[in-house]
């Protein structure tokens, strides 16, 4: 259950980390399921449509970095975004109509060892074209500053959307305009053990470093929206949103 404290802290900090969400066993499924699915996104017959991998200069592929539309891939992992847990969480943050989203996030980060790219500090509701998501990262593996562990900066999602600029069609952060420069000071990591469940506000600044180490640090994404919210779009260029509804 969400107690108050929980519920008070998310909303005045803008993340909640839920240790031990998944079960050793649930992680354990998860990682055999998407193990299978890297081996298919490396070939490019059997790749899927905004999968993304990275390539040497010859075109050859180096590791999968994002796996895309990871529900529709297996019912195991639309049961997982789904779980009667994250279920009352999402429900406690957002209200009883909570629904999972299928067109935002829906993706699972490889982030492959002495491969794993570095993501730059950025907003989703900046870009998704609706401010009041729900993000959630699942690790499946330990998080930690050597192989790339999650940043955020707490707090600063009621600062609303701040000034972005465009790295190679990413909208980053404009980390040298004068209203962002000085937030990056507050930047905290977010250590965590594989089966723990980040939730965060789709306005927290975010970012990740490149995985340095010899470990993976795969993550399953998925977001989620008070389906009574979901038309209320500050932007219309974004697809409309798609969801499911949790289960009671």
């Amino acid at each position: 259950m969400l107690t108050t404290t929980e519920r008070d802290f998310f909303h005045d900090q803008g993340y909640l980390l839920k240790p031990g969400l998944l079960t050793a066993a649930r992680v354990a499924e998860m990682q055999s399921l998407i193990d299978e699915q890297l081996r298919q996104a490396l070939g490019p017959a059997t790749r899927r449509a905004n999968d993304q991998v990275d390539l040497n200069p010859d075109g050859t592929p180096v590791a999968v970095y994002r796996l895309s539309r990871v529900m529709a891939r297996h019912a195991a992992f639309q049961a997982v975004a789904m779980d009667p847990q994250i279920a009352m969480v999402a429900r406690g943050l957002l209200g009883p109509d909570a629904a999972v989203c299928l067109n935002r996030h829906n993706m699972m980060i490889a982030k492959a060892p002495r491969v794993g790219r570095p993501i730059a500090w950025h907003q989703d509701g900046a870009t998704w074209g609706h401010d009041e998501l729900l993000a959630l990262i699942l690790f499946l593996s330990d998080a930690h500053p050597g192989n790339g562990c999650l940043e955020i900066m707490p707090g600063l999602h009621r600062r609303g959307i701040l000034p972005s600029t465009n790295e190679n069609g990413f909208a980053c952060l404009d980390l040298k305009h004068p209203e962002v420069a000085p937030l990056a000071a507050q930047a905290l990591p977010v250590v965590a053990r594989a089966g723990d469940a980040l939730f965060f506000h789709a306005l927290l600044p975010h970012a990740s470093k490149a995985n340095s180490s010899e470990q993976a640090r795969p993550t399953l994404t998925f977001a989620y929206i008070s389906a009574s919210r979901k038309a209320l779009r500050f932007s219309t260029a974004m697809e409309p949103i798609q969801t499911l509804p949790l289960p009671a």
